[in-house]
């Protein structure tokens, strides 16, 4: 799922002109920027129109194997086959 907060304006203080930018977690991010924050497990991109936070790993949403159980390693999201700790392959 995705999350959307509107961008900030600054004026500066010894510059002629202003610029926007993108705040997350009380950090800027230029207009055009993206990252991933590891503690949400979120990849964010900062537009003109704002930032957009979409979740990945465990967080990116509801899905499933048949056969396999997910397991989250962190932003990771791994498919075991069930009961075992062999890997799910996906054709």
């Amino acid at each position: 799922s995705c999350s959307r907060k509107g961008p900030k304006f600054v004026e500066y203080k010894y510059m002629a002109g202003s610029a926007q930018y993108c705040e997350h977690k009380n950090m800027k991010f230029m207009i055009g920027s993206n990252f991933i924050d590891f503690d949400d497990c979120t990849r964010c991109t900062c537009y003109n129109h704002g930032l957009q936070c979409c979740g990945i790993g465990a967080n990116a949403g509801v899905f499933g194997v048949p056969g396999c159980e997910a397991v989250n390693d962190h932003c990771e999201l791994v498919f075991l086959k069930k009961n075992t700790d062999q890997l799910c392959f996906i054709n």
